[in-house]
């Protein structure tokens, strides 16, 4: 794949090539952790229920946080 420095007019450079792989993951991480909560619903029945879905809760806000700091990364490098 070429990079800016090979290709002037192309905009991928492998800083945004980096980016967009942990963006990618991220996204599968949060789509995963949605699922789980969907699967263990509203109102847990155990308390292992209730364990899985506040630690599934707790995971998602970070990894909505590092999605949210890393798309403004993605999109100061398309600034660029």
């Amino acid at each position: 794949m070429a990079d800016s420095s090979t290709n002037p007019g192309s905009s991928i450079t492998p800083d945004s090539l980096c980016l967009g792989v942990i963006l990618s993951e991220l996204e599968a991480d949060l789509t995963y952790c949605d699922a789980r909560i969907s699967l263990i619903g509203p109102d847990p029945d155990t308390p292992y229920q209730r364990a899985q879905l506040k630690a599934f809760r707790i995971l998602q806000r970070q990894l909505a946080a590092g999605l949210q700091e890393h798309q403004q990364q993605m999109d100061s490098l398309r600034e660029r």
